[in-house]
C-alpha cells in the first residue's frame, strides 16, 4: 500500500507547496499506521 500511496502524495505534492505536502504525508502514514 505504501508503494501505492507514495506515488500519488509525490504527484500531489508537486502541485501544492512543499509546506503541504508534509500535511499529506503526515496524515497518511498517521492512517496506514491506524490501519495497520
Amino acid at each position: 500500500v505504501f508503494s501505492l500511496t507514495f506515488p500519488r502524495v509525490s504527484s500531489i505534492s508537486r502541485r501544492l507547496s512543499r509546506r503541504r505536502i508534509w500535511y499529506l504525508d503526515i496524515i497518511c502514514i498517521n492512517d496506514l499506521a491506524n490501519h495497520e
